[in-house]
């Protein structure tokens, strides 16, 4: 039998029932607030509480959002942990899901924990405007299985909590910063600009300078587990090239001048057969890098459009990441992220149903009251969801919840 020790509102409350069991305590606002609560073991008559006992268990929640869903992510052997995952979310409809329209100013009020329901992750959101957005969370759980995560959403007056530093922290840049402080300007005159950009107010702009390349390069180290990622836009004809090496080889990829052909340099320019966009912006990444073989792959927009291209033979660009702007031409660069990389991805799966905090349900935890949206008891050494909670008022079972 679960005992209460203290009960307020001028009721004569002996006894609690949880479907199988909760100590609640109703106080003068009508919230409900998990009291601590006592185990008496029949055995020794001593008293435990049913936390240390691992009897007792509290779901957390995310103090101020009002909803949540539960998001399972399909594992890929070998992904290891700090994973980004991507997900389209929309506000009311569209996406991998969306939020029911429920958000108090989307996509601001949202937020990403661990299977835990507390501990908050990284993310970052492409383009806030967008509906439904892109946003990219950095999973902390080894993704070499499945793993589950919340979204929560529907807070007022919430901060904006997108980060995309601490997302990537291998390598970021949306230029929003208005300088080049993470880049090391080789040669002609890049700018940040404001006149054009994917994300944001601001994007790398390569200036006219006639004679001499705009090139600007980042410290990235080669491996084989990373994705190199940027937008691009471009008028008709300018050209634009990209490398990154390990002092011995290098991906070289390339916008040529004219033909407008997506091209990679092994020693001689080849075409991967697909031509680039013009005056629009589109997505460049460059990944499945295999440095023993010397080859790597071109994505477009989401699509591979050439597997194994070949690299270049250079004894230059060690662990570095170039982008080569061609003098007089008009190139804007945007987004440029270093992400992590297996070559099977980790993806969504499934999203749960939409849950709410509806009552103010709290537990005491070392003298502070904490949001907690499910509550379970272990039985029989599994532990089961409590549905119904009931007290006892005048010998009569009245449901709380």
């Amino acid at each position: 039998m679960y005992v209460m020790e203290h009960l307020h509102l001028q009721l004569h409350l002996q006894l609690l029932k949880v479907q199988s069991l909760l100590n609640t305590q109703h106080n003068e606002n009508s919230k409900l607030l998990a009291r601590r609560s006592i185990y008496r073991n029949s055995l020794d008559d001593s008293n435990n509480s049913l936390t240390n006992l691992n009897l007792f268990k509290i779901m957390a929640w995310l103090t101020g959002y009002t909803y949540r869903k539960k998001i399972t992510i399909t594992g890929q052997s070998g992904s290891g942990t700090d994973y980004q995952v991507a997900f389209s979310i929309g506000d009311s409809s569209g996406g991998d899901f969306h939020l029911g329209g429920h958000c108090e100013s989307y996509p601001t009020d949202i937020r990403f924990t661990d299977n835990d329901g507390e501990t908050e992750l990284k993310y970052w959101i492409e383009q806030t405007s967008a509906d439904p957005i892109k946003v990219w969370v950095k999973v902390a759980d080894d993704l070499g299985s499945n793993v589950d995560i919340y979204i929560y959403y529907g807070k007022s007056g919430d901060s904006d909590g997108s980060d995309g530093d601490n997302t990537f922290p291998l390598f970021f840049d949306d230029f929003e910063g208005g300088n080049l402080d993470k880049w090391t300007a080789e040669s002609g005159s890049s700018v940040i600009t404001s006149s054009k950009y994917y994300s944001g107010s601001h994007c790398l702009y390569g200036a006219s300078n006639t004679g001499n390349h705009n090139i600007v390069r980042c410290d990235v180290s080669h491996s084989e587990n990373i994705a190199i990622q940027h937008r691009m836009w471009r008028a008709t004809g300018q050209a634009a090239v990209f490398i990154q090496g390990n002092g011995t080889k290098a991906m070289d990829a390339q916008i040529a001048c004219g033909d407008e052909y997506i091209k990679y340099h092994d020693g001689t320019p080849t075409s991967t057969g697909t031509l680039t966009p013009a005056s629009t912006w589109f997505l460049l990444e460059y990944r499945n890098f295999d440095w023993n073989a010397h080859t790597f792959d071109i994505v477009l927009n989401g699509s591979v459009i050439k597997t194994g291209a070949d690299m270049l033979t250079f004894g230059s660009f060690e662990d570095e990441f170039r982008i080569q702007m061609n003098d007089n031409h008009t190139i804007y660069i945007d987004d440029v992220i270093v992400r992590s990389f297996h070559d099977s991805e980790p993806a969504w799966s499934s999203t749960g149903d939409e849950e709410s905090l509806g009552i103010n349900t709290q537990i005491n935890i070392a003298d502070s009251w904490k949001d907690a949206s499910k509550i379970q008891i272990n039985v029989g050494d599994d532990w089961k969801d409590v549905t119904k909670v009931q007290i006892n008022v005048g010998d009569s079972w009245k449901t709380i919840f």
